[in-house]
């Protein structure tokens, strides 16, 4: 998986130590000093990277155990990025996205927090997949 960025010349990278097991293209949050995947939904979130990976000669898209250092990038409005989509999604291109307590993306429905604006369309079954997007945060 690949997490793009865009042009933004300031792009804010931070590198924690992980606390609990996450993937790149989930979202994390800061929590005492380290990323969390996401237990709360939140317009705040960064985006994990593959760069441990490569640095470590891991397979890209590997997943992060706890403890792992790590680099999560934090994107700004319009913004194109690739996340992971969760699982049983059908999206459509434009559709609005929100972060969910798996700090995956999903459509929103009611009440939720968009973060983005889906770029194309996507289907998950019962795994879950990507997408590409750009952040919109309402």
């Amino acid at each position: 998986m690949k997490v793009y960025r865009g042009l933004n010349p300031y792009a804010l990278f931070e590198e924690r130590v992980l606390d609990g097991a996450a993937s790149p293209g989930q979202a994390v949050v800061r929590s005492g000093g380290k990323f969390a995947a996401t237990s709360v939904e939140s317009t705040l979130h960064a985006i994990l990277t593959d760069k441990a990976n490569v640095l470590a000669g891991n397979e890209l898209g590997a997943a992060y155990a706890d403890g792992d250092n790590v680099e999560a990038y934090v994107p700004q409005n319009g913004e194109k990025i690739e996340m992971i989509l969760a699982a049983g999604m059908t999206v459509s291109k434009d559709d609005a996205l929100f972060v969910n307590s798996d700090g995956y993306l999903e459509k929103v429905a009611d009440g939720e927090t968009q973060f983005a604006i889906a770029d194309e369309d996507a289907k998950t079954t019962t795994a879950v997949g990507t997408i590409k997007a750009t952040v919109s945060i309402l």
